[in-house]
Parts: structure tokens; sequence; C-alpha cells
């Protein structure tokens, strides 16, 4: 049963298109916002996204470009909707100018889909496994680090929904929101600088590997052979 994350913030569509898609035998998991589906999609990897564009706190190409900043989620398929735009400039597989054909989402989903046939989901989404001696650090500390970096990005999450509700509990009460506001688009920000750590994490192995093989191996004597030189006291 292939797994699919459904976003929207329109709940008539967003619950008329679960019906539709269980009725077809797919395992759906829904999202209010694309700040909702992040976290959802680092929770429990879907097969494939199907996202709404415009939506309020993050928008789906806003979405899709944390989604493919993120090695483990960077595979996933993505089709978008939207009522006004038909080109999107982020990469997707498909978009779906609303209103559309109910039959034609259920084709789009299954084309996307059917290339998986029963390989588990984890192995084709896992990270890149790297040799031992050609990583920065070992093996167990680079998956725990991109673990808690993915932990960290969750619970910005968390906060970025409680800040929110927090915003429209004092709009609704005539409260000046302006700082409130500010401390959202904070919040929002450290979220998105996560993503791009947790990246950047995930690549350091890689980057350590293609810097020692274009060395040879020499980078770390080399430095060391300088610091000799330039110690104090030290003849040759």
């Amino acid at each position: 049963m292939s797994r699919v994350l459904l976003v929207d913030d329109d709940a008539n569509l967003r619950e008329a298109l679960v019906a539709l898609m269980t009725a077809e035998g797919y395992d759906v998991t829904v999202a209010n916002d694309g700040l909702e589906a992040l976290g959802a999609a680092l929770m429990d990897i879907p097969q494939v996204i199907v996202s709404d564009i415009h939506m309020p706190a993050l928008e789906g190409t806003d979405l899709v470009r944390m989604l493919k900043a993120i090695p483990r989620l960077s595979c996933v398929p993505i089709i978008l909707m939207s009522g006004v735009d038909t080109e999107a400039s982020v990469p997707v597989e498909h978009i779906l100018k609303k209103p559309f054909d109910p039959a034609v989402l259920l084709e789009f989903v299954s084309q996307v889909t059917a290339h998986l046939g029963d390989t588990p989901i984890e192995a084709l989404y896992r990270e890149p496994e790297h040799h031992p001696a050609q990583a920065l650090f070992p093996g167990p500390q680079i998956s725990a680090s991109a673990e808690a970096c993915a932990a960290r990005v969750r619970r910005g999450l968390e906060l970025v929904h409680e800040q929110a509700a927090r915003v429209d509990l004092l709009r609704n009460s005539g409260t000046d929101v302006s700082l409130a506001e500010q401390s959202y688009e904070v919040l929002v920000a450290c979220v998105a600088a996560l993503v791009r750590l947790e990246m950047m994490a995930t690549a350091a192995p890689i980057l350590f590997s293609a810097t020692s093989q274009a060395t040879g191996g020499r980078g770390d004597s080399q430095v060391s052979e300088s610091g000799r030189k330039r110690s104090p006291g030290h003849s040759s």
C-alpha cells in the first residue's frame, strides 16, 4: 500500500481527496499547510506528496525547495495543485490546475508510485553509506548527528505552529501582534536554517572524501610538516 502525504488548507477538498485515494487503496496522511507537511514527511517518509501551492505559513513551492534540500526526502515525487498556476518554478512530477478530474490525479499518483513495486521505501530513500576510513567522523556519529538535526527541525516546526496559534489568539483579542509576528518570522527562518544545516551535515562526509581523494591523502601530512616548520625552537 503506497503512502501519500496530502497537503491542502481547504478542508473540504482535503476530505474529498482523502476519500478518493483511500478508496483506491492508498494510505493517506494529511497536512493543513507546508510547515505541517514538512514535519509529517520527516516523521514518516511518504512515497508521494500531493500538495496545494497557495497555503498559509509555507507555500507549496517553498515546501518543495525545503524537501529537496533534505537528502532523505529529496527523491520523494511531488504533485502540485493550484487554482491559478499552470507551471511550477520548482522540480515536481506534475502540476494540476483546479478544478481537475479526480481520475487524472489518481492516474498521476499511480504513475509516480508504479516504479516502487515491492521495494521498501526505506531502501529507496536511505542516506548514502560511506566507507569509515573516508568519513570525517565515524559512521554512527554521522547518523546520530543527522538524526539530531532532524529532531531539531521537528521541534522547530512545533514552535512555529505554537507561535502561529499565539498570533491568531492575540489578533482575535484586538492586541497588537507586530512583535508576535516578528517572532513567528524568526522561527520560520530558524527552521529553514536547520534544514540547510542537515543538508550540510549529510554532505560533509562526501566533501571530505572528495578532498582526501584529490590530495591523495597528503593533506594531514602537509599540515603536520608545516606545523613542525613553524614550531618555536625547532631546528632542521
